[in-house]
């Protein structure tokens, strides 16, 4: 059984998903002529193998036979069955993060469509970790990391049918319960986003 999700050109690179079985497979296909592909695929491998779940199989690169220097990158999984959620409950939010937060896992894409609320365990997950950083737990990379996925959190973490008055009112209830997740409490949400605003301002100035 093949089912395909997505199928897209994206800044110059073709990506497509599709589910084999018990396996999630994301292909890019990379013609010579594209420059600056960020590579996602190592992203996603290093932080689901730190993860420890779902469980990955590797990224296979290779040319394509007569496609002038075009490159095909195959990054697999297994699947994980769930449900979309249309709306994220802030208290479940807090729970995902701060659990990827403590094993050095920050995923930093935040919106609704890249989790789901997980049918073997009833627990949300963040399934898209293409953009994910990874770095020590506790160490000052980490901490801004954390800073910044708590920034994108607010702008992005809700369903944009949400008015704004709704949304700050998620956002309030998802810091409470992420100081709670966190022994590190009060302290590493402010510090955490204070390094990440430092961070910016010194790009915005370079």
């Amino acid at each position: 059984m093949t089912e395909r999700f997505k199928g897209e050109w994206r800044r110059g690179v073709y990506r497509d998903v599709i589910r084999r079985r018990d396996m999630l497979i994301k292909r890019f296909l990379i013609p010579a002529k594209a420059r600056r592909v960020k590579p996602v695929w190592r992203r996603e491998h290093r932080a689901f193998e730190r993860l420890g779940s779902p469980q990955t199989f590797g990224v296979r690169e290779r040319l394509v036979p007569g496609g002038g220097g075009t490159r095909l990158v195959v990054f697999r999984r297994a699947f994980v069955a769930g449900e979309v959620q249309d709306q994220l409950d802030p208290a479940a939010l807090a729970r995902c993060l701060a659990k990827m937060h403590a094993l050095g896992v920050v995923g930093l894409d935040p919106h609704p469509g890249n989790f789901l609320l997980c049918a073997d365990t009833g627990e949300l997950c963040m399934i898209d970790l293409g953009r994910a950083a990874c770095a020590r737990p506790g160490s000052w990379r980490l901490l801004v990391h954390v800073g910044h996925e708590l920034y994108r959190v607010r702008r992005e973490g809700w369903n944009k049918r949400a008015d704004r008055h709704a949304a700050e009112e998620r956002y309030r209830a998802f810091i409470e319960a992420y100081r709670a997740e966190r022994p590190e409490g009060l302290w590493l949400v402010r510090l955490s986003a204070a390094g990440y605003r430092t961070m910016r301002r010194l790009r915005v100035a370079g």
